[in-house]
């Protein structure tokens, strides 16, 4: 299974979207600025966060990336190096593509991009870019920085409001809502999960 940050699958194979068990299908976004409501303040997981938005897709992410870390939990130290179904990529790198995603969303700076012989698009050099800026991490400090970039990105959904996730903006497909991104991120993540699972024979989550 091979989606980019962006909804569509990485590689030679860009452009198409999917959908999992129990989800509905989603359209893909791009990179939005942040509109922080600073009136309401209240506490997520230890972040000072807002409290303007109560959209239901927030949840959904925080289901979908307490998943994988749980999944993390449970890998050996093998099983990080184990290869995926995503070209090029092993376990480890699959989970430094989610990090780069959520990083680039919340405006960080990314490495230059890549292009290794299995790539064939821009989207898909960017990609290889955060992969490769964390291929000496090893699975368990990949896996903490996926933590930590989840808990910031929550807290940043969580201190909008409801009108932000209203804000129409390009993406491949066209211009969508914000929360159709989102709903894209919680596909993207469920089959990146999914590969992880696959690549190391540990079958779950296939509906929720």
């Amino acid at each position: 299974m091979r989606l980019s940050q962006q909804g569509v699958v990485n590689g030679p194979d860009a452009g198409s979207t999917r959908a999992g068990p129990g989800r509905r299908t989603p359209l893909p976004g791009t990179e939005t600025q942040p509109m922080v409501n600073d009136d309401d303040v209240g506490t997520v997981k230890g972040s000072t966060v807002g409290e303007g938005s109560k959209e239901p897709v927030i949840d959904v992410l925080d289901d979908a990336w307490g998943a994988i870390v749980e999944l993390g939990d449970a890998l050996d130290v093998g099983e990080w190096e184990l290869p995926s179904e995503c070209p090029g990529w092993t376990v480890r790198d699959v989970l430094s593509h989610m990090v780069g995603t959520e990083r680039s969303l919340l405006g960080d700076a990314s490495p230059d991009p890549l292009e290794p012989p299995h790539v064939h698009n821009e989207i898909g050099a960017r990609n290889e870019g955060w992969v490769a800026a964390l291929r000496w991490h090893s699975g368990p400090q990949v896996l903490a920085e996926f933590r930590d970039v989840t808990a910031r990105r929550l807290a940043e959904l969580r201190s909008w409001p409801t009108a932000r996730f209203d804000e129409v903006g390009p993406s491949p497909l066209g211009m969508v809502p914000y929360r159709e991104f989102m709903n894209v991120r919680v596909m993207d993540c469920w089959g990146h999960e999914q590969d992880i699972r696959v690549a190391t024979a540990r079958p779950g989550h296939r509906e929720g």
